[in-house]
């Protein structure tokens, strides 16, 4: 659905995960693409949040990722699932309406700098440069995933 090269440079998308920004080619991932998200997958609701080789991953609903035009900062947000903990579990994320928000990482924000997993704006400032692993991708579904037992 969204994908950036590896590089200083995260997503250039500005719709805050919306799915609106339309840009790039999806058959060329030497460079940054997006498709739209509701077009694509109709009334998809979760996401999936990859480095390009998967090692580092995450799911999450798209209500926990969502602003919901209240914004948040630092506030624990819930992770379906991710590489470091296959149980419901939650990380500090910001969503303050910022052109670069959300800022989703696998452990809370300020503290896991090597686990970003999206940042958008074309956001390349504070050391948080985009994964060397394959760049990093962005995946929805329709129906969120079933949680563990």
């Amino acid at each position: 659905m969204r994908h950036v090269p590896s590089g200083n440079y995260w997503h250039p998308a500005t719709d805050f995960l919306a799915g609106t920004d339309v840009y790039g080619d999806q058959n060329d991932d030497t460079n940054a693409w997006s498709v739209g998200f509701e077009n694509t997958v109709p009334g998809w609701d979760s996401l999936l949040f990859a480095t390009g080789d998967c090692v580092k991953w995450l799911a999450a609903t798209n209500d926990a990722v969502s602003n919901n035009g209240e914004g948040y900062s630092n506030a624990l947000r819930q992770i379906l699932a991710s590489s470091l903990n296959g149980e419901p579990h939650e990380s500090r994320w910001n969503n303050q309406g910022r052109v670069q928000d959300p800022l989703i990482t696998l452990e809370d924000w300020g503290v896991d700098s090597g686990g970003v997993l999206y940042i958008g704006n074309s956001y390349a400032g504070g050391g948080y440069t985009a994964t060397t692993q394959g760049g990093a991708d962005v995946y929805v579904r329709a129906g969120a995933p079933p949680l563990p037992n």
